[in-house]
C-alpha cells in the first residue's frame, strides 16, 4: 500500500495529536531567554541534554523539526534563524528521557556572559553539525573550541559531529568530504586532544540517515543497551529472522538494534512501516477518540522479492519490527510466542530502571525457537496476596516436561502487566517456584522428530525471596553485570570458528543416506549447480581473478536467490570483474550493476571495501587462509569455508545454509541444533574429511528439488522409507 507524498504531512499531523500532551515533541517546547513561566515536567530534572551546535544556517533547527517535530524536510527552508537558546523536552521514551537544546550559531557561548557548567553540565551528547555545501574551516575551528571548552566541564559527555546537507553530493564526494572533515578535526586535536573521541555521520533530512545518526546519539545514552541488543540476538536467531529493529513510533528512531550490521535500506523500510500501520489504523480502524496506535497494534507485510516484515507493539512508545524470509515464516505461532517472551523481558527491564523497595521479584525469561519457557510464578512479599495469574498462550499439541534452564532476572518492583498462569496451592508465602516446561511447537527442523513421552519430573525446590536489606546489594550487581555485557562482534563470535571438536560417533546408516542422494542428485540440474560459485567464476580468467569472482560469487549470494546471484556476475563480468576494475569504479557503479540482489547497497560497500583490502594487503589476490578471509567485510564462517575450498581447493570446514542445517535435522545427522554453526560443529565430528567439500553442494540442489523447505517432495525421494521425517511435512499439503 502507498501513500501520495502530497498527504504525509496530513496523515503525520492526525498521528501526532492522536497522542497524550505528554507524549509528543515540542508540546514542551520553550524559549530560556524568555520570562515565560517554568514548563514544569513529568520527567526527571537531572534528564540527559543533547546540545546541537554549530554556525548560523548550518541546518540545526531544520534537523529538530524534522527529527522531533515530524515537519516535512521540504517546509524547513521556511524556518527563521534561530536567535535564542530552544529547548525541546522528549519524554516518550521508554529507556531514554531527554532534552534537545538549539543553540543559535552566531552567539559565543564561552564570554562571561553565559554560565558555561549550566550550559554543559548534565548533557549527554553534544552533536555538532556542519554544512557539507559550505566552507567548513571556521565551522572546524568552532568545533574544536567547544569540544575542549565542553570537555573541561564535563568530561563524561560524548561528541558528535554530523556532516550535514550531504544529499546535494555525490557518493564519491561524500566519502572524500568525511575524510576530509576527519583529517582536519584529527590535527586540531593534535595539540593535548587527543584522547577526545569524535564521532562523525553523512546526514541530510531528505532521508533517513538524520534519524539513523540520531539513532545512535541516543543509543549512546541508555545503559541498557548491550542487553537489549543480545535479547534481540535471542529473538532473531531463535526465529530466524534476518534484522530487527526497536523503534520509537513518534520520532522513528531505533532504540536499539540486533548485532548484524545497519543497512540504510532495510531501516528506511522498517520505518516506513510504522507509517502505513499508522495511516492505516487512522483512516479506518479508529474510533475519532483513540489513539492510532495501541496495545493491539500488528502488522504483517510480505513483499515481492520474498521478504516479510513483521511488526508487533512493545509499548505506547516502542514498536519491533523485523525482517525475514518469508520461507522462515511458516512458524507464525511460535514467532509470536517468541515475541511475547521478548516483551516480558523488556518490561523486566523497564521495571529495573525504576526500582522501588514495595516488592520483590523474580522474573524468569526464556526464548528458545525449540523450547520455550512457558511457565514462571510472580508472588508478592505479602503472605496474604498472591500474584494474579493470566492464562498464558494454550495449544492443541501435547505437553513434553523436558526441563530448560529459564534465564533468570531479578528486580524488586512489581510487574503490571500479565503472567503465565500456575496453581497457588503449590506456592507458600515467601516462596517463589518455578516450573520449566517445553511446549511442543515445533520448529521446521524439529518438527518431523519422534514425540517424547510425558516423564515424571521433580520440581526445583522452592527459591526464597531475597530480604529486605539484600535487594539493594542485589540490584546494584545485577546493574553492574548487565552494563558488563558484551554486544556480540564478528571478531568474538568467530575467534573459535575452526577450533578441533570432540569426535563423536558417526549415525547408523548415513553412508547408504549419502549414496542415495547422490544417486537423486548425479544430474546436477539444481540451481546452485547452474549458479554457484564454482560455476560464476571464469575458468579461462588468471588464478588470481577465479579466485577474486569467486569471493564476489560467494560474497553476492547472501540472502539472494542463485538465479539473481548468477545475473549479478554476468554484469560484473561485463564491465569487468577484476580488482583493478572494481577499484576503479564508482561505488554507485557497483551499486547498479548488483541492483537486484539483497542488499545491494551494503554488498557494493563491501565488495569496494574488500577490493581496496586485496589490493593492498595481498597484492590482489584473496587471503589464503581462514582467518584472513574471516577479516574481511561481509565474510563469515560459511562463506569463508566455501571459498577455501572453490579458491584454493582446500576443506578446513563445512559451508553449512539453511538447506544443509535443515536437511541435517531432518535426517537426525546432528541432535537437533539450534543454528548452522551449531550444525556445522556437530557434522565436523563426525563426518569424515573426504566428503567435506562435497556436502554443502549436494545438499543445497537436495534441498532446492526435493527436500523443499515447506511440503518436501517426500513421493518421489528415495530415503521416504529411512527418512525420520519422511511424510511428516509433506503430508500437510
Amino acid at each position: 500500500m502507498a501513500y501520495a507524498s502530497s498527504h504525509y504531512g496530513e496523515y503525520a499531523d492526525q498521528f501526532a495529536s492522536s497522542f497524550p500532551s505528554d507524549m509528543g515533541y515540542g508540546h514542551m517546547q520553550q524559549n530560556l531567554d524568555s520570562e515565560a513561566p517554568e514548563v514544569h515536567h513529568t520527567v526527571p530534572e537531572n534528564k540527559p541534554k543533547i546540545l546541537l551546535m554549530g554556525l548560523r544556517r548550518s541546518g540545526k533547527s531544520s534537523i529538530q523539526k524534522v527529527v522531533f517535530h515530524k515537519m516535512p524536510p521540504n517546509e524547513t527552508p521556511y524556518l527563521e534563524s534561530t536567535n535564542k537558546i530552544m529547548k525541546s523536552s522528549v519524554t516518550s521514551s521508554s529507556f531514554v528521557q531527554f532534552s534537545i537544546w538549539d543553540f543559535p550559531g552566531q552567539i559565543d557561548f564561552f564570554d562571561g556572559t553565559f554560565d558555561a557548567d549550566s550550559i554543559f553540565g548534565g548533557a549527554g551528547a553534544l552533536v555538532f553539525v556542519l554544512d557539507a555545501q559550505d566552507d567548513y574551516t571556521e565551522a572546524l575551528n568552532k568545533l574544536f573550541i567547544t569540544v575542549t571548552k565542553a570537555r573541561k566541564v564535563n568530561p563524561a559527555m560524548t561528541f558528535e559531529v554530523f556532516i550535514h546537507k550531504v544529499d546535494g553530493l555525490s557518493d564519491e564526494l561524500k566519502i572524500d568530504t568525511q575524510r576530509h572533515i576527519q583529517q582536519q578535526a584529527t590535527d586540531l586535536q593534535s595539540d593535548g586532544n587527543d584522547d577526545v573521541h569524535l564521532s562523525f555521520y553523512l546526514t541530510s533530512i531528505y532521508d533517513h540517515s538524520i534519524f539513523e545518526a540520531f539513532s545512535k546519539v541516543i543509543q549512546k545514552l541508555i545503559t541498557q543497551l548491550p542487553t537489549l541488543e543480545n535479547l534481540l540476538d535471542i529473538l532473531i536467531s531463535n526465529c530466524r529472522m534476518e534484522k530487527a529493529f526497536l523503534i520509537d513510533v513518534v520520532s522513528k528512531i531505533y532504540v536499539a538494534t540486533d548485532s548484524s550490521p545497519v543497512d540504510m535500506q532495510t531501516y528506511e523500510l522498517c520505518s516506513n512501516m510504522i507509517d502505513v500501520v499508522v495511516n492505516v489504523s487512522s483512516i479506518y480502524g479508529m474510533n475519532d477518540e483513540a489513539m492510532a496506535y495501541d496495545k493491539e497494534s500488528q502488522s504483517i507485510i510480505k513483499l515481492n522479492n520474498g521478504m516479510v516484515l513483521y511488526l508487533r507493539e512493545v509499548n505506547r512508545y516502542l514498536a519491533l519490527v523485523c525482517l525475514l524470509r518469508e520461507d522462515n515464516f511458516d512458524k507464525h505461532g511460535l514467532i509470536d510466542y517468541n515475541f511475547q517472551c521478548f516483551k516480558a523481558a523488556m518490561r523486566g527491564f523497564k521495571l529495573i530502571a525504576h526500582v522501588t523497595q514495595k516488592y520483590k521479584h523474580r522474573f524468569y525469561s526464556s526464548m528458545s525457537h525449540n523450547q520455550t519457557l512457558d511457565d514462571f510464578v510472580v508472588k508478592k512479599r505479602k503472605s496474604s496476596e498472591l500474584g494474579k495469574p493470566v492464562t498464558p498462550p494454550s495449544t492443541s499439541k501435547s505437553i513434553s516436561s523436558r526441563r530448560k534452564s529459564p534465564i533468570k532476572i531479578e528486580y524488586d518492583s512489581e510487574p503490571k502487566s500479565e503472567s503465565p498462569s500456575f496453581n497457588s496451592s503449590d506456592v507458600t508465602p515467601d516462596e517463589i517456584v518455578t516450573r520449566s516446561r517445553s511446549k511442543s511447537i515445533k520448529t521446521e527442523d524439529e518438527s518431523s522428530s519422534p514425540q517424547h513421552e510425558d516423564e515424571d519430573e521433580e520440581l526445583e525446590p522452592p527459591i526464597k525471596v531475597a530480604s529486605d536489606d539484600q535487594v539493594p546489594e542485589k540490584m546494584e550487581k545485577m546493574k553492574r553485570e548487565t552494563a558488563k555485557t558484551p554486544s556480540p562482534s564478528k571478531k568474538n563470535v568467530y575467534k573459535k570458528v575452526h577450533e578441533a571438536h570432540e569426535k563423536r560417533e558417526a549415525p547408523e546408516g548415513w553412508k547408504d543416506t549419502w549414496d542415495q542422494i547422490m544417486e537423486m542428485r548425479k544430474e546436477r540440474n539444481a540451481p546452485v549447480d547452474a549458479y554457484g560459485a564454482e560455476s560464476l567464476a571464469e575458468k579461462k580468467a588468471d588464478p588470481k581473478t577465479f579466485r577474486y569472482q569467486t569471493l564476489l560469487s560467494l560474497l553476492l549470494s547472501s540472502q539472494t536467490k542463485d538465479t539473481i546471484t548468477g545475473e549479478a556476475m554476468r554484469n560484473l563480468k561485463q564491465y569487468g570483474c577484476t580488482v583493478d576494475s572494481m577499484l576503479a569504479a564508482d561505488i554507485s557503479v557497483i551499486d547498479g550493476l548488483i541492483k537486484k540482489v539483497g542488499f545491494h547497497q551494503r554488498k557494493a560497500q563491501y565488495i569496494k571495501d574488500t577490493t581496496k583490502i586485496l589490493k593492498e594487503k595481498y597484492e590482489g589476490d584473496i587471503p589464503e587462509s581462514l582467518d584472513g578471509l574471516l577479516e574481511l567485510p561481509g565474510i563469515g564462517p560459511k562463506m569463508a569455508f566455501l571459498i577455501m575450498q572453490c579458491a584454493w581447493d582446500k576443506s578446513v570446514g563445512i559451508g553449512v545454509d539453511v538447506h544443509v542445517h535443515r536437511i541435517s535435522n531432518r535426517l537426525r545427522w546432528v541432535k537437533n541444533t539450534k543454528s548452522p554453526e551449531d550444525t556445522r560443529k556437530e557434522l565436523e565430528s563426525w563426518l569424515p574429511e573426504e566428503h567435506w567439500n562435497q556436502i554443502n553442494i549436494l545438499l543445497v540442489g537436495f534441498g532446492q528439488q526435493i527436500c523443499t523447505p515447506t511440503y518436501p517432495k517426500c513421493k518421489g525421494c528415495l530415503l521416504n522409507t529411512s527418512c525420520p521425517s519422511a511424510f511428516k511435512e509433506s503430508s500437510k499439503k
